[in-house]
């Protein structure tokens, strides 16, 4: 029981700690925010995903019926990883690179990807191309979802578009695939994808906040002042016999203090 108390009473000073200096931690709080919101909106590049998804069929239909087989769904379902590496090949990105210099020139393509001269020419290197893309299945099914972001919302709908050019003829030649077929026009997703200005508001206003109570937390620890028998016993733990109060009799506090430490 006697540990308990003591517990209680420490969280009881904590709290105290913490309202009693609860201005400099909203303020402390509302500046990292703020931080935040400014590095969010100024500093930080909008970035623009589209992405498309593609019907791939491992095996042609039987030729005898017409119909596709439950077992070449299944080969197709089980293979959409593997379809994913294969068009993350540096042959695929290289591609891509000369669809989008061809569309777009370097000039202005440098203000997003990196550009290096290539062949008498110029290109985008396949891992920036790479890094801008991401592929999976949907729901473990044979459809394969490509995933494009960058800087310029046509861009990442091109290299969706680039992507449904290229894809057909990789697969039908390393895999053996029937078709590829599209599902649909790549489009934006809701404007831009990044950055997220109100988790970042939120993750720098709670950084904050926890910065400030653990500072005043500390600089109270470190306080060695004495201000009254219970903090004597707290911080040095030594025993208190008696307390001589101070009255205020002439309404000086400071003469009335010095008389009561001269008769002490």
């Amino acid at each position: 029981m006697r540990d308990e108390k003591v517990e209680v009473i420490n969280i009881k000073n904590v709290l105290e700690i913490i309202f009693k200096n609860i201005l400099v931690i909203l303020l402390i709080t509302v500046i990292f925010a703020s931080i935040s919101l400014i590095v969010s909106k100024i500093f930080l590049h909008k970035e623009y995903r589209s992405s498309v998804s593609l019907y791939v069929m491992n095996n042609k239909v039987t030729q005898n019926t017409g119909e596709i087989l439950s077992s070449d769904i299944s080969a197709s379902q089980m293979l959409v990883d593997t379809y994913a590496v294969i068009l993350s090949d540096n042959l695929v990105m290289e591609d891509i690179s000369n669809s989008l210099i061809k569309k777009y020139g370097a000039d202005k393509l440098s203000k997003i990807f990196p550009i290096v001269e290539k062949d008498g020419g110029y290109a985008i290197p396949s891992s920036a191309i790479s890094s801008c893309i991401s592929m999976g299945s949907v729901n473990e099914t044979e459809v394969l979802r490509v995933i494009a972001t960058t800087r310029d919302p046509q861009v990442s709908v091109d290299i969706c578009l680039a992507m449904i050019d290229v894809a057909p003829k990789v697969l039908s030649d390393v895999m053996g695939v029937a078709y590829v077929n599209p599902i649909g026009y790549p489009e934006l997703m809701g404007g831009s994808s990044s950055p997220n200005v109100l988790k970042n508001v939120i993750l720098g206003g709670g950084f904050g906040f926890i910065l400030s109570v653990a500072l005043v937390l500390l600089l109270d620890f470190l306080n060695n002042t004495v201000t009254d028998g219970e903090s004597l016993v707290n911080k040095f733990g030594v025993p208190v016999l008696g307390e001589i109060p101070v009255y205020d009799i002439s309404g000086n506090n400071e003469t009335a203090e010095r008389e009561v430490n001269a008769n002490a």
